[in-house]
């Protein structure tokens, strides 16, 4: 069955991502004991989300788990790269390197609560380290870096356009969607704390550079938007 077409948008809006943050990690211990398998599933339910055409190569050695050559379907995209993660006291260690493609924008918009409705696909590469004994402890001591890059598509959020109303008002039409002709979001982190490389969203007739940082401790933003006229209007 197709993910997409099952899931409905209301468990997606539902989403609370503060409560997924703060939920501490299972306490896990290694075996010891060396593994060295290969995974290959069709689907794998994880807490609700079918992770699709899976395959692995599975390891245990130092007392870590290391999933290699890792390939994985989920919201209608693909996950590739390697992923360590080990158990440091009641704490989780984690070392990642993903290439994640065509993951679909709506889904991830609506789950995040950047936007209400979207269209578009994000492409994502991390090259991350962290430990924590929660999903936002993890991202409050994330090292490493962060590439986002979307094609073209559109959104529909309330909280752009309040950011400047007057600059979107000839971009909307009656639904309210913006049209987006790519994004480009480049960060690195040391200690959960993100700093701006050369980022930008490129709309119809305009371009928003952003420049400033972020906090995936505190989940704030400490950013400036400047806008670019790109048919000279302004």
């Amino acid at each position: 069955d197709d993910f997409m077409e099952s899931e409905p948008v209301s468990e997606i809006t539902d989403f609370d991502i503060v409560t997924f943050l703060a939920d501490p990690l299972p306490s896990w211990t290694m075996p010891d004991v060396d593994l060295k398998i290969r995974l290959d599933a069709d689907t794998i339910n994880w807490d609700g989300t079918d992770l699709t055409e899976a395959s692995s190569e599975i390891t245990t050695s130092d007392g870590a788990i290391h999933l290699d050559n890792l390939s994985v379907r989920v919201f209608d995209g693909k996950v590739l790269g390697s992923l360590s993660v080990e158990p440091v006291g009641d704490a989780t260690h984690a070392i990642a390197s993903l290439d994640i493609r065509e993951i679909n924008a709506d889904n991830v918009f609506r789950m995040t609560g950047i936007a209400e409705e979207a269209e578009g696909q994000l492409e994502l590469l991390l090259e991350v380290d962290t430990s924590g004994t929660s999903p936002g402890g993890l991202l409050g001591a994330l090292d490493g870096t962060m590439l986002v890059k979307r094609g073209e598509g559109w959104m529909k959020s309330g909280a752009i356009e309040i950011l400047n109303e007057d600059l979107f008002s000839a971009l909307l039409g009656s639904t309210g969607r913006i049209p987006v002709r790519c994004t480009v979001i480049d960060l690195a982190f040391a200690v959960g704390k993100g700093t701006f490389g050369e980022s930008f969203v490129a709309l119809e007739n305009v371009v928003l550079g952003i420049v400033g940082s972020l906090d995936l401790g505190t989940m704030t933003v400490s950013a400036e938007v400047i806008p670019k006229s790109l048919d000279g209007t302004f």
